[in-house]
């Protein structure tokens, strides 16, 4: 089979990644480069010998799947565009800046018939792809996403900006109806939400508890995975996971007689819970999501994350920046 035609269309900070991983990979070519930056768009372009234009219109019709890289606010245009064609999309998060444009966009790709992929990276993350195979029924799940403000994605909020990932990721993990969605929010540097907060409760009694900021000092993700048998601690930006489990010999804290525990830490976490660190790869998740969405092009098989599973994650998003937007301090 030809190596397959793609599109980037944005190559600002994300995008340039999806243009050096496509001109890398074994079934794909970079085709082409759509940027409003002349200057940004030649150079990536020049770089991977790929066309480059400012117009999705006058790319040529042999393109053989796209990935929509650009502002928030131009991905349902952009994606329809090539849906409406029949070329397979990946459309980063979130897919698309309202949930009655995500309701659309899903519609539009089963009428056509068209693969949707939408890019929640941190489903390709080697933290949690390790993780995932220990995890049977989460009860209780914690996400802290923070960062310092970045000056990029200016036209979202916090919660379509950062808190998305961690939506998408309790949903999937869950693997139930959202119940009951309950949050706060408070605009600091720009004009919507820069810290958020929000409690969800799901259908199967899983509650996850999300917090997200972008005028913290450091950057920190982490998720925090609890079940009947075991707490897994995953980070992100570390790409490192532990499992704490009881211990062979576990003895139940009313059996023990305090006066002679010196450091209950030590005694938790040492005698009672024993740590195990999580065997993983060390894989790119960006390259990972890329191979995926590829792989789904090629054989027709369903996408990792699908059209439904972006609209999910926006519709959780909505119902948060809803309950924000209808707080008294957040208005004015």
């Amino acid at each position: 089979m030809d190596k397959l035609k793609c599109v980037v269309v944005g190559v600002g900070h994300l995008g340039r990644h999806h243009a050096r991983i496509l001109a890398s990979l074994p079934d794909t070519v970079l085709a082409a480069v759509v940027d409003p930056s002349r200057e940004r768009g030649e150079q990536i372009a020049a770089q991977y010998s790929a066309v480059y234009t400012q117009d999705i219109g006058c790319l040529d019709a042999a393109v053989d799947a796209a990935v929509i890289a650009a502002p928030t606010s131009e991905h349902f245009r952009l994606a329809s565009f090539f849906i409406q064609r029949g070329v397979p999309v990946m459309v980063e998060k979130p897919m698309t800046a309202t949930l009655a444009e995500a309701d659309a966009l899903v519609a539009l790709a089963a009428e056509k018939g068209v693969l949707l992929q939408v890019g929640h990276i941190e489903r390709f993350n080697p933290a949690m792809l390790a993780v995932k195979k220990h995890l049977r029924q989460p009860r209780y799940i914690e996400c802290d996403r923070i960062a310092p403000f970045g000056f990029r994605s200016m036209d979202t909020g916090v919660v379509m900006d950062l808190m998305i990932h961690d939506l998408d990721m309790v949903i999937h993990l869950a693997d139930s109806a959202i119940e009951q969605i309950e949050a706060i929010g408070v605009p600091v540097i720009s004009k919507s939400e820069d810290v958020a907060n929000a409690r969800i409760r799901f259908a199967n009694g899983c509650i996850a508890n999300l917090t997200a900021s972008r005028v913290a000092l450091r950057k920190e993700r982490k998720m925090r995975i609890f079940q009947s048998d075991a707490y897994f601690s995953v980070d992100y930006e570390a790409r490192e996971a532990k499992i704490y489990r009881k211990a062979a010999n576990f003895v139940p804290p009313e059996k023990i007689d305090l006066s002679l525990v010196d450091d209950p830490k030590a005694l938790v976490f040492g005698k009672m819970l024993i740590a195990e660190n999580v065997a993983m790869d060390n894989q790119e998740p960006l390259r990972g999501e890329l191979e995926a969405f590829i792989g789904s092009v090629k054989t027709g098989s369903a996408p990792e994350v699908s059209g439904e599973d972006g609209r999910k994650a926006i519709a959780a998003a909505a119902e948060i920046v809803r309950q924000i937007q209808n707080q008294s301090w957040g208005r004015g």
